[in-house]
């Protein structure tokens, strides 16, 4: 099926085929079959050619990642448009790769640059990967975080104490 969906692509006259959103679903084929490699060697190709397009940052810079390889999806990011680096999303994939490579206090601060987005502490709550995070700095409420989202309350939401209520899977 990934086949045939990668050869409808293919027929596409030329310049559908090279819409952003076109690239976007050959990344996507890709994520499903588990091809991190060429994932990651796509979406930076991608990143050089559509600077301005903020998707193709974060999915490249989680293929890096899913191979180790923190430090080139931390390159990768910083590299993205400035657009993109104002937004909340942009500060959540650098904790991410930040707390893989074991740099929790650069985590911890990218976390708080996210400014609390409702999607992103739910992520957050529920990815392992931040797991050294509650282990080394406790509940998120301790952390005198702001949230511009009225819908989280980081007294009551956000505690990262190990209790098996507050921690994911």
């Amino acid at each position: 099926m990934f086949e045939a969906a990668w050869a409808n692509l293919d027929d596409l006259e030329p310049s559908v085929k090279a819409h952003p959103e076109t690239l976007m679903f050959r990344l996507e084929i890709l994520f499903a079959q588990n091809r991190w490699e060429d994932a990651a060697s796509l979406g930076a190709d991608y990143c050089r050619v559509w600077p301005k397009h903020d998707d193709f940052f974060p999915r490249t810079a989680n293929a890096l990642m899913i191979l180790g390889d923190y430090e080139k999806a931390l390159v990768l990011l910083r590299s993205a448009p400035e657009s993109f680096r104002r937004e909340p999303w942009y500060h959540y994939w650098v904790a991410s790769c930040m707390c893989r490579a074991g740099r929790l206090e650069e985590a911890k601060a990218a976390l708080g640059e996210c400014h609390w987005d409702y999607n992103i502490q739910q992520l957050v709550l529920m990815d392992s990967a931040f797991e050294p995070l509650w282990q080394a700095y406790g509940p998120l409420s301790q952390w005198g975080l702001t949230s511009t989202d009225p819908r989280i309350d980081l007294k009551d939401l956000c505690d990262w104490s190990p209790s098996p209520g507050n921690r994911p899977g």
